[in-house]
């Protein structure tokens, strides 16, 4: 790539970046801390004249109306709601498809320019790495949080079990473990809490939390706690049982992980060796890769090996994480 080349790219990219934040200032931020504004100066007035005040959160996409209307619409829009929500982050859908527009238009430019291909094939190419890499963010982030949910859920049990055994209510040691537990665990026991205080039935409530955070120990938490209430039984035993339990498939779990770990290291290495040793061919030889990447065999003998890498990929991922082990 000539300077040239380079300091137009790097130009266009920042005039975007430039761009998009003064767009974000302007339609979200702003807007945002004028309904702020306005709801904390109309609740007392509300309050006064005995009018009920708004108290469920509003499903909101976009700050924009027009566009968070067109959102409302759209299926895939609450998929990545969703998505967003287990990943615990407080982006809103819109953001997430700036951040899609922008890097599918950043890619097909650095294609176009690195990468001699029809348009059709770049902008497909532009779209399938635009789109897919923040989703693959999001369901990472998504995995390390069930992870670490996972991990903290029979320390939880433990609590909740101790509050009950000293007489307390299932309220009452949810309150406790709230004021006790870290994130994520904390966070979603909070939304459970306040769902019951607002007139939601234990059993809707948990089913809302097994909708967010799709876990299997989640679930037995859930069944335990709906059964012990609709047929009778200790629900102290219950759950020390439960906690029991889910320690020893935690153990497992990582005993599973340690013996697996020189098969996963061994694929990584075969995965990454083909694309390091291409750099360095490329730098000792820079018209040696040329071949492969510039003519339309070379491409198709590329496409071809990256499907396999990522075919073998899953296939080590399925064999060293059962079904039954999973987190999520």
């Amino acid at each position: 790539m000539s300077d040239a080349t380079l300091i137009a790219l790097t130009s266009a990219l920042t005039v975007m970046a430039a761009a998009r934040a003064a767009y974000v200032y302007l339609f979200d931020v702003l807007p945002a801390r004028r309904e702020l504004r306005e709801r904390m100066s109309a609740a007392p007035t509300a309050a006064a004249e005995g009018r009920p005040q708004d108290i469920l959160r509003a499903r909101t996409l976009s700050t924009i109306p027009t566009l968070n209307a067109l959102l409302q619409r759209v299926s895939v829009t609450a998929q990545l709601e969703t998505l967003l929500t287990q990943a615990g982050l407080s982006l809103t859908v819109s953001n997430v498809l700036y951040l899609q527009a922008a890097l599918t238009i950043g890619a097909f430019l650095l294609i176009q320019l690195e990468l001699p291909m029809s348009v059709p094939l770049a902008l497909a190419s532009a779209v399938a790495v635009g789109v897919g890499l923040p989703i693959l963010h999001l369901r990472r982030r998504r995995m390390q949080r069930f992870k670490v949910f996972s991990d903290q859920f029979p320390g939880a049990l433990d609590m909740i079990r101790s509050s009950i055994q000293a007489g307390h209510s299932l309220n009452y040691a949810l309150e406790v473990a709230v004021e006790e537990l870290p994130d994520p665990i904390g966070a979603e026991l909070r939304v459970v809490l306040e769902e019951i205080r607002l007139g939601l039935s234990a059993r809707d409530a948990l089913d809302n939390l097994t909708r967010r955070v799709p876990i299997s120990e989640l679930r037995f938490f859930a069944i335990a706690v709906v059964l012990t209430r609709q047929v009778g039984g200790n629900l102290s035993e219950v759950l020390g049982s439960l906690s029991n339990s889910l320690r020893d498939r935690a153990m497992l779990r990582q005993k599973v992980r340690a013996l697996s770990s020189q098969g996963r290291a061994s694929a990584t290495m075969l995965i990454a060796l083909p694309y390091l040793m291409c750099g360095v061919m490329s730098f000792m030889n820079p018209g040696y890769m040329g071949p492969l990447l510039h003519t339309p065999v070379g491409r198709k003998f590329l496409l071809a090996a990256v499907g396999l890498q990522v075919l073998g990929l899953v296939l080590v991922r399925k064999i060293c994480n059962p079904k039954e082990l999973q987190v999520a």
